[in-house]
C-alpha cells in the first residue's frame, strides 16, 4: 500500500520526487512556527519588564524643611522586590525596618531629623511595584533653623538606595540611584 493515495498507478521515483515538496514546506513551517514562538516570547518578556526610578520633592512648612522620596516602577510589568538597602556614603546598609531606616539617617542628619514629621517605608522581600505606581519612601523633616541648604545639599547626595528585584519572568535587576541623577524639585507652595 502507497502513501501516496491513489498514486499507487505512478512511478515510485516519481512519487518520491512529488512527495519530497509537501515535506520541505511542512519542515519549514515548523521551523518558522518554533521561530515565532520564540520572538514572541522575547517580546513578551521585554513588554513586561519593570524601570525603577526616584524622584524628590522638597517644601517648607514654618521652621521645618521637607524632602520626600517616591520610588516609582515606569515599566510596563510589576517588579517584585528581593533585598532593599540604603547607601550612606560608600557603606551599604539591608534595611528590614523603617525603625531601622529612621536611626541611620537621623545619624545621617547629625541627629536633626523632626521625628513627629518623618516617614520611612521599607519593602519587604517578595513585595511588588506594579507598572506606573508610585509610592513615599521617605518622608524627611529637618528643623531649618539648624540646617544650611548647602548642608543638606551633601547630606542627601551621600544619601542613596539599592534595590535588587526581578520582572514576574524571574529576570533579575539592580536599581541603584548612584548610577542615574535624581531629579530634586522645589515646590514650594
Amino acid at each position: 500500500m502507497s502513501l501516496c493515495f491513489g498514486l499507487e498507478f505512478m512511478n515510485p521515483k516519481l512519487i518520491n520526487i512529488l512527495t519530497q515538496p509537501a515535506f520541505i514546506v511542512s519542515a519549514c513551517a515548523l521551523a518558522l512556527t518554533i521561530y515565532q514562538a520564540y520572538l514572541s516570547r522575547k517580546h513578551n518578556r521585554i513588554s513586561v519588564k519593570p524601570r525603577l526610578t526616584t524622584s524628590t520633592n522638597f517644601y517648607h512648612e514654618g521652621n521645618i524643611m521637607f524632602f520626600k522620596t517616591y520610588l516609582s516602577n515606569r515599566g510596563f510589568g510589576p517588579a517584585i522586590i528581593n533585598n532593599y538597602c540604603v547607601c550612606v556614603e560608600d557603606e551599604i546598609i539591608t534595611i528590614h525596618d523603617p525603625n531601622e531606616l529612621f536611626t541611620i539617617i537621623n545619624k545621617h542628619f547629625d541627629g536633626l531629623l523632626v521625628e513627629a514629621h518623618s516617614e520611612f517605608y521599607v519593602f519587604r522581600k517578595g513585595a511588588a511595584i506594579g507598572s506606573q505606581q508610585e509610592d513615599l519612601i521617605a518622608k524627611i523633616a529637618l528643623n531649618n533653623s539648624k540646617v544650611s541648604t548647602d548642608m543638606f545639599q551633601t547630606k542627601f547626595k551621600a544619601l542613596n538606595l539599592l534595590i535588587n528585584f526581578e520582572s514576574i519572568y524571574g529576570e533579575k535587576a539592580i536599581y541603584d540611584t548612584r548610577e542615574h541623577l535624581q531629579q530634586v524639585r522645589n515646590v514650594d507652595p
